[in-house]
């Protein structure tokens, strides 16, 4: 009887550590397999979701083809996840597909958007990048001194970092310069201050401090533009550009810029900090500001990146070949190259891929990448600040962005996808 029971026992600890395996695992091959992937309509696709075990593929349209063979929405085709896949769908539009483990167990229902094939024209020169933020944004606040001498933080707990203020007694705010003038014609009053806060509008009142005769504050430190230095990645036919590979950020809050327009001008760099192990690089330069300097209009800043409309003399500048935009399925580890400009000539530099994760967890760091070029580590040391955007393109396709360094390995850095900035600029 103890025998037995010792026998249950041990059988019930393994079923359970067998089930726990089995859960684990499915539930990290699904964080491995994109939600949603993007395929040419009209063209043999390849994929590799890189898993190692076999599976079943289904489609819910029987003019879908893979590997070849014909349609697989009554014969649920049987392939090997740890192969590239080749999948054909001959019309725009959108598919699912489903992964069965062993032909089993649903691992993961896949979104499958099939669109034309798109050009585009990498870039990979620096620009300067000016934004004027939606609002007054609220870098902090601070204690003031009044003309008696009493001291006070009228703002404190009422309007936070990171708020905008977008009307001051139901007026409008054009720039920093109306907000100090419409304070200061308040006098003491009380100030109602409609403000913006995580996308949700709401009022708030603060008291004034007289701190000077005529001159009225409220204990905060504003910001109503912001600008730097990256680089262009892509131009399409319709004339959209895309930049940087991630949004810009104040630079007092590291908060996203909610910007309300901007323009994209001509930038010079005249010097190249080297990077090193715990100190990033950079590119200094200046922006070269005026009509004559205006390469286009910016029409979004996000996370993964910034986008506009160029015009005709950034169009007439940007030389090179339309090459074919790549999806998360087509970037895969092994060489490649980053097109960059870091001493006035724009040029492509070799590097190799380390790591691909298309699972679409990280907005801008889905591709690891080495700088291997002698002649760029020679130059900068790897990747420097003001190197953000430059495009990456491997097997004659532009598949994204650089985005970030490794701050312990100037050598290394991270991308965006191609697809990811293509995605939001859509929106």
């Amino acid at each position: 009887m103890r025998i037995k029971k010792k026998q249950r026992r041990r059988w019930t600890i393994f079923s359970t550590f067998a089930i726990c395996m089995i859960i684990y695992m499915i539930y990290s091959w699904n964080v491995k397999i994109p939600d949603s992937i993007y395929l040419s309509a009209g063209e043999k696709n390849e994929v590799n979701l890189r898993l190692p075990f076999g599976g079943r593929i289904e489609a819910q349209c029987r003019e879908v083809m893979v590997n070849d063979e014909t349609h697989i929405s009554s014969e649920k085709k049987n392939i090997t996840l740890n192969k590239p896949f080749s999948i054909y769908i001959p019309d725009i539009g959108n598919y699912e597909l489903s992964l069965r483990l062993f032909g089993i167990w649903n691992i993961k229902n896949i979104e499958v958007n099939a669109v034309e094939p798109e050009y585009l024209l990498p870039v990979g020169f620096p620009v300067g990048i000016y934004l004027e933020s939606d609002g007054i944004f609220v870098i902090g606040t601070s204690k003031l001194t009044d003309c008696q001498g009493t001291i006070s933080e009228p703002a404190k707990d009422i309007v936070k970092t990171g708020d905008y203020i977008i009307k001051m007694n139901d007026q409008d705010i054009p720039n920093k310069e109306a907000f100090i003038r419409m304070l200061n014609e308040n006098g003491m009053q009380d100030v109602k201050l409609t403000i913006r806060r995580e996308k949700k509008e709401m009022e708030v009142k603060v008291h004034p401090v007289n701190t000077a005769p005529g001159e009225y504050k409220l204990g905060l430190w504003v910001r109503d533009d912001t600008q730097g230095i990256g680089t262009l990645t892509y131009i399409d036919k319709k004339g959209r550009f895309g930049a940087l590979g991630h949004g810009i950020s104040d630079s007092d809050t590291s908060l996203l810029m909610e910007a309300d327009s901007g323009c994209l001008y001509e930038a010079d760099i005249y010097t190249i900090i080297k990077g090193s192990s715990g100190s990033p690089g950079s590119l200094s330069g200046t922006i070269c500001y005026g009509r004559d300097h205006r390469y286009g209009e910016i029409s979004a800043n996000t996370v993964q990146g910034i986008f506009g409309t160029a015009n005709e003399k950034l169009k007439e500048q940007v030389q090179g070949e339309w090459i074919l935009a790549g999806y998360k399925q087509d970037v895969h580890e092994g060489p490649a190259q980053i097109r960059s400009n870091v001493d006035g000539i724009t040029k492509d530099y070799e590097v190799e891929i380390l790591e691909v994760n298309t699972s679409g967890r990280n907005d801008h760091k889905g591709i690891v990448l080495q700088i291997t070029d002698e002649e760029l580590l020679e130059k900068t040391g790897g990747i420097v600040q003001g190197m953000s955007g430059s495009p990456i393109i491997q097997d004659g396709k532009l598949i994204g962005a650089v985005t970030h360094v490794f701050i312990q390995d100037s050598t290394k850095g991270y991308g965006i996808f191609l697809e990811e900035m293509k995605q939001m600029d859509a929106k």
